[in-house]
């Protein structure tokens, strides 16, 4: 894998199921209970090179990790955003792969392939 900072990084991956991940803020278990605290995040995505960003799933948990399984979407090229949801209900702004903090700063994107 090339990290870069002149353009998109494409990530292939092949078969059945991708898992994505995330940097999140580590979190005090005993302060799970808090408003404040994140319950779960949802993940977005969109055809690579559209706008339109759309909800493919939710965590179960405040773990941040989501597989996602063939036939959820079909074979293609896709970019990823996810958001943080707490308890008390708010939500964060999508964080995708092309903000400024993400890294590769060039941003990536998923080329699945069957």
């Amino acid at each position: 894998m090339i990290f870069t900072d002149t353009g998109p990084l494409e990530v292939v991956r092949t078969g059945t199921s991708v898992t994505l991940s995330w940097d999140a803020a580590s979190e005090d278990s005993s302060l799970s209970e808090l408003s404040s605290a994140i319950s779960r995040y949802e993940i977005h995505y969109r055809v690579f090179g559209t706008r339109e960003w759309r909800r493919l799933g939710t965590t179960a948990g405040p773990d941040p990790v989501y597989t996602v399984r063939w036939p959820a979407l079909f074979y293609g090229e896709y970019e990823f955003a996810v958001r943080s949801v707490r308890n008390d209900g708010l939500v964060s702004e999508l964080h995708t792969s092309t903000d400024y903090d993400a890294w590769p700063t060039g941003g990536w994107y998923l080329n699945w392939k069957p």
